[in-house]
């Protein structure tokens, strides 16, 4: 099992500041968790299940992310192992 490279610190960094293209990065970073998650299912009159994506929940999630990202991220606290160049 391969291992997806982590977002670039640069990345999140433009992020914080209001950059469209890297909160849409971070967007699709994520977006098999995001989906995952805001899966819902629901049992119908012949007893069949269907799951479908809430699409309320995953603007939420999305929302949180996002909301998260811009008001906890430390733009001055480096990660061990981390660098400011692109990798």
């Amino acid at each position: 099992m391969t291992s997806k490279p982590m977002i670039a610190y640069t990345t999140i960094l433009a992020a914080t500041q209001g950059d469209p293209e890297a909160v849409q990065t971070i967007l699709r970073y994520y977006t098999p968790y995001i989906l995952h998650f805001s899966k819902c299912s629901t049992q119908l009159e012949d007893g069949t299940i269907h799951t479908y994506v809430n699409h309320e929940i995953k603007q939420q999630i999305e929302s949180k992310l996002m909301y998260g990202i811009v008001t906890q991220f430390d733009p001055f606290s480096l990660p061990s192992g981390e660098t400011l160049e692109e990798p």
